[in-house]
């Protein structure tokens, strides 16, 4: 660190200062919160090793770019990105450090929240989305040749049984598979027989639903994963159209999780703005 410093001490005084003016500028932002960086990561492993299981939750505020979005998430350490305490310049992502339950640190500011003791409870559902990144795999996006239902096998033959998907549908299958590298099978649409529901998608093999939430509604998300009980118990929400920040979401989450009719819903994949936020799971 110290030769860093020195570094742009000498830079100053070499140059013209108004060529070298940008080094009070990007440079120096960068150098802050790589030292941000290490201490975070340095004080996460300690109470790793202390028995503790420390947890960073990242979160945007305003208009995020897509590095940033692609970071935000909640995270157990020490399965967290490498990049999940870094900020660029000008960014105004949070990033909170929780040691244990009822202490929480911003990681930039160094303020300390002690939580209350409704505040303090654990989340019901936890971020999977570093997990997922570990296990990456060669990408792939399929089609369904048939679909099973009971021990039988319905084969697509473009009239009972079609491939149906909108654009829509297969850009949001790319996204997953590219991001996780996973396959990633598109699954037909049933005419004959009509009580045959298929979900969206199968992710290596399970299923997962497409909701689309597009209003601002209190229980939007509970209604939207409700309909589709009988196609999945996992989901892929695309908010990007409902005008909700995630702040909102995750409060959302938090009652659909709670809810004791909801036991059934498993993992949750989070878009907006063809960005997977965070995959989450009870």
């Amino acid at each position: 660190n110290q030769s860093r410093i020195d570094g742009l001490v000498s830079r100053l005084k070499e140059d013209d200062f108004e060529q070298s003016k940008w080094l009070l500028g990007s440079p120096i932002v960068n150098f802050s919160q790589s030292v941000v960086d290490d201490m975070v990561r340095k004080n996460a492993e300690f109470h790793y090793k202390s028995g503790m299981s420390p947890k960073i939750i990242r979160k945007e505020t305003g208009k995020c770019c897509k590095w940033c979005k692609n970071l935000v998430g909640t995270y157990r350490y020490p399965d967290v990105p490498k990049d999940v305490y870094r900020r660029h310049q000008n960014c105004r992502c949070t990033v909170e450090y929780i040691p244990k339950k009822g202490v929480r640190q911003d990681v930039h500011t160094k303020k300390i929240k002690y939580e209350s003791k409704e505040g303090s409870k654990e989340l019901p559902y936890t971020s999977i989305k570093a997990e997922w990144l570990k296990n990456y795999k060669e990408p792939k996006v399929i089609e369904a040749r048939y679909w099973e239902n009971n021990g039988t096998k319905y084969f697509v033959d473009g009239k009972n049984v079609v491939l149906d998907y909108s654009v829509k549908e297969k850009e949001i299958a790319e996204l997953i598979a590219n991001k996780f590298g996973l396959e990633v099978q598109l699954n037909p649409k049933f005419h004959n027989p009509k009580n045959i529901s298929c979900p969206d998608y199968l992710l290596n093999g399970i299923a997962y639903d497409l909701k689309e939430i597009t209003s601002t509604g209190k229980n939007n998300i509970d209604t939207a994963i409700k309909s589709g009980k009988k196609q999945a118990s996992s989901f892929v929400l695309d908010y990007t159209k409902s005008g909700l920040s995630r702040e909102d979401i995750d409060k959302r989450l938090n009652r659909l999780y709670k809810n004791p009719h909801r036991t059934w819903v498993k993992n949750i994949v989070l878009i907006k703005d063809n960005n997977i936020e965070d995959v989450i799971k009870k």
